[in-house]
């Protein structure tokens, strides 16, 4: 299987399926790694508690979830590198 890094399906899990949506469901990234992110490029809202609530957002566990999530650690990456040179001019790579 060329991408069974990127995608799978847990067919065998207790809360298969979590969310509604059409085709097969991507278990890859069960607890979303951009829940920590502001802006994670997904669909949340905010509880009354002010807690980010993700149940309505499909974006990881659609087929392309992978890609997605690889982009979006990266333009972090970038943002902290970023920030760190501007913070620390007198070192150079």
């Amino acid at each position: 299987m060329e991408n069974s890094h990127k995608f799978f399906a847990n067919h065998d899990c207790r809360y298969y399926p979590c969310h509604e949506m059409e085709g097969e469901l991507n278990c890859l990234f069960c607890y979303c790694p951009l829940y920590f992110l502001e802006e994670c490029g997904g669909d949340y809202t905010y509880t009354k508690k002010g807690v980010k609530d993700c149940f309505g957002c499909l974006k990881i566990h659609e087929e392309q979830s992978w890609e997605f999530v690889q982009r979006r650690l990266m333009e972090e990456i970038r943002k902290t590198e970023e920030a760190y040179a501007a913070a620390h001019p007198e070192e150079k790579k």
